[in-house]
């Protein structure tokens, strides 16, 4: 179950919708980069995300980077963990060690963006950690565009020992319209800790907008 990616400075010039299969919590598939070398994903121009998860589960992302320069979409993220319904969506997607950059500027475009429908079909239980998430959403837009390092409206993930950094907006947003309504299923239980977010242009570091539980 396990994918090694090399030779340095070897770029993959697509994006990555739902190519990887699910293992289990026993056997996780992993994509890794080679030992001490470079792997670069970097789609060219592209109306999509660089990587999409909407079904599988149990993908461990490692030492690899997610170059999003040529994303050229409104609305796009370099990594999105996602759903497709209710009853299909991807969960215990795991990233370590990788580094996340370069998305340009566009209304709400993110470096790691994982969200769920109103009704279900939460991407939950990811973990990010390790990695470098930076210099996504430009440097000259609009205050309001969204252009966080990370957007989490899920729950019980973990977000730990990240370096985020020159981020247009926040450098870790945490939020979801329905919890504001009371509900605990979205945004909730997340822990977020031991993260350094600096310089992020034009909003906080971290900002946990509401939810139920989370530990920052």
């Amino acid at each position: 179950n396990d994918l090694a990616m090399g030779r340095p400075e070897i770029f993959y010039a697509e994006v990555l919708n739902d190519v990887f299969p699910s293992g289990t919590t026993t056997q996780p598939v992993t994509i890794s980069a080679y030992s001490s070398e470079q792997v670069i994903i970097a789609p060219s121009s592209s109306t999509d995300n660089g990587i999409t998860f909407s079904s599988s589960a149990y993908v461990r992302l490692l030492n690899l980077i997610i170059d999003g320069t040529n994303l050229t979409a409104i609305g796009i993220a370099a990594v999105k963990m996602t759903y497709q319904n209710s009853s299909v969506f991807s969960h215990h997607i795991t990233m370590d060690g990788c580094e996340v950059r370069n998305v340009p500027y566009a209304q709400a475009n993110i470096g790691i963006l994982m969200t769920c429908l109103q009704d279900g079909g939460e991407a939950n239980h990811n973990t990010v950690t390790n990695c470098k998430v930076h210099d996504n959403g430009g440097t000259t837009g609009a205050v309001l565009n969204q252009n966080h390092g990370f957007y989490i409206q899920t729950s019980n993930n973990v977000i730990a020992n990240n370096l985020v950094y020159n981020n247009l907006s926040h450098g870790i947003q945490l939020e979801h319209s329905d919890a504001d309504d009371g509900r605990t299923d979205v945004c909730s239980n997340n822990q977020v800790y031991n993260n350094i977010s600096f310089n992020n242009l034009h909003r906080a570091g971290i900002l946990v907008s509401n939810g139920t539980n989370n530990q920052i």
